[in-house]
């Protein structure tokens, strides 16, 4: 018999994950943040180290402000013309960031919000023992409905409040649709590509509930990576969670 290679274990996880995210997502639409939510969530008999597959985070209003002053400062850095998708795009951005920074603790370095004045080093965070180390995180969204959306299909205010309507744009099939980027130079100074998904309904630049719901959709070393390329979660990422 051939044994089974670490990467081949991690892809079965991986797979393992993808079924049960589909799973709960189609049987259990209108309970998505109760009943899938729940399953997520770690089994309170386990260590407290052992992490969750749910990763819930709730920003105070110093934090809430921190990272709207950051969204909008990269418009005016640029002298772009404030747009409501690149501003949530940005929001999205370091939701992800700040959830693997929950997950991650104090093994790396905190959310850095500065802007820089030539961008930064592709870096969005460093292991605190060994900041040779870098960490890129990529954040996509399950539910969510653009201004492009809404422009594109003339919906009016009722139709983007509507949860079926959010659910027939961004159903659970999408998953096997939704890519996580990376560039050269990303790869270059980094050692670790880290997706998340934010579960949260996003309605232009408006996020559902007071808090925010990521899962992290996988991890791949960058040294399996040559150039820019895009993953999917069933494709291109090693494995959910177990990092």
């Amino acid at each position: 018999m051939k044994e089974p290679s670490w990467q081949g274990i991690l892809q079965g996880q991986q797979q393992d994950f993808i079924q049960r995210l589909k799973y709960y997502l189609c049987v259990y639409p209108q309970e998505a943040d109760v009943v899938f939510l729940n399953r997520l969530i770690s089994n309170h008999y386990c260590k407290l180290s052992y992490h969750s597959e749910l990763i819930s985070i709730l920003f105070d209003c110093e934090q809430e402000e921190e990272i709207h002053n950051f969204c909008l400062e990269i418009f005016n850095k640029f002298n772009l013309e404030y747009h409501p998708d690149d501003y949530m795009n940005n929001k999205i951005g370091k939701i992800g960031e700040e959830a693997i920074n929950v997950c991650l603790g104090d093994l790396v370095t905190k959310v850095d919000y500065k802007i820089y004045e030539r961008g930064d080093q592709g870096i969005d965070l460093l292991l605190i023992n060994n900041q040779s180390i870098g960490i890129q995180i990529k954040t996509k969204t399950l539910n969510r409905i653009t201004f492009r959306e809404i422009d594109k299909y003339k919906l009016n205010n009722y139709d983007v409040n509507d949860t079926e309507l959010q659910l027939h744009l961004s159903a659970s099939d999408r998953i096997d649709n939704i890519t996580w980027s990376i560039s050269e130079k990303e790869i270059a100074t980094n050692t670790v590509l880290i997706c998340v998904l934010i579960l949260n309904s996003i309605a232009v630049d408006q996020i559902e509930g007071n808090s925010y719901d990521c899962v992290i959709a996988g991890f791949k070393p960058t040294r399996e990576m040559k150039n820019a390329q895009s993953l999917t979660m069933k494709s291109g990422i090693s494995v959910n969670q177990k990092i």
